[in-house]
């Protein structure tokens, strides 16, 4: 897999919670699951836009695009 390098922590802490389990492995399965499966989410912009649905109104984010290549990482 190839990510964005200031990405890289994220998904490892990501894969983290999900392999240690628990509520929060469980909690964060089922909402990357949602966000996977969801039928509306098309294009990249689809799921910036579910994204920004879940945080509370008023709560501004910012995407912007990394136009590195990224890098390789292990997730184990």
């Amino acid at each position: 897999m190839t990510v964005p390098a200031e990405d890289a922590e994220l998904i490892r802490a990501v894969a983290r919670t999900l392999r240690e389990g628990g509520r929060a492995g469980t909690v964060l399965r089922r909402r990357l699951a949602d966000l996977a499966s969801a039928p509306r989410i098309r294009t990249a912009a689809d799921l910036f836009a579910s994204l920004r649905s879940t945080f509370p109104a008023g709560m501004e984010l910012e995407f912007e695009r990394d136009r590195s290549p990224g890098r390789p990482v292990d997730l184990e």
